[in-house]
């Protein structure tokens, strides 16, 4: 807040400006109580996930028609309907699930720059991971895949090989800013299964071959 403060008084001048912020209500300072209730139409409630709402996003993340209802409502209990605590309370179950299996096994993870957090996760089960990261998907700034609802998302072949050389070269991805993001990429993964990704494979394996 204070440097928001300083923003209005030294630097923008007459400048309109739009700021988005985020709080959560149980925590909310003095200050911002007093800012918010100053501007009470500036402030919009989001309300906690349902379970119906989580069953669909677990059931999109873990890339299935739908979420068992005892799992889904064990998550709704713990995270409280928070969109954060769903992903992480989600990832702790995969985790401690594959670490309890009768036999050892990799866990493979979304290359993301939250790699590093992971791995500590993985640590603390003695779970080994892996990391994929996709050859024929642009990558938004903050990490995650573009939306296919945006021109680009899917890459051409030559950018595709462009995109595995760099992550080969580098460790990163050039997002669709152009920003480089450090990406660790332990395995790529190639969409489509038809002659066309299978020729695409052919190319990245040439490539990756060649160092």
């Amino acid at each position: 807040l204070a440097f928001i403060e300083w923003l209005g008084q030294h630097a923008l001048g007459q400048s309109r400006v739009l700021l988005l912020g985020t709080y959560r209500s149980e925590e909310m300072e003095d200050a911002l109580a007093s800012a918010l209730s100053a501007h009470p139409d500036a402030s919009l409630r989001l309300a906690r996930l349902s379970e119906g709402s989580i069953e669909h996003m677990v059931a999109g993340m873990l890339g299935i028609a739908q979420a068992p209802e005892r799992f889904v409502a064990s998550l709704a209990r713990a995270s409280e309907g928070n969109p954060f605590f769903v992903a992480e309370y989600l990832r702790a179950a995969i985790m401690e699930a594959v670490a309890t299996y009768h036999r050892p096994l990799v866990l493979m993870l979304q290359a993301t720059p939250a790699a590093e957090q992971h791995l500590e996760e993985a640590k603390a089960m003695a779970v080994e991971l892996t990391f994929e990261a996709f050859a024929d998907r642009c990558y938004d700034d903050d990490g995650s895949l573009l939306s296919r609802r945006r021109p680009g998302a899917v890459h051409t072949r030559e950018r595709l090989l462009e995109q595995v050389r760099q992550l080969q070269a580098e460790g990163s991805v050039t997002t669709v800013n152009g920003h480089r993001l450090a990406l660790r990429a332990d395995s790529l993964c190639v969409h489509g299964d038809n002659p066309e990704g299978v020729e695409a494979i052919k190319d990245i394996r040439a490539l990756v071959d060649r160092g």
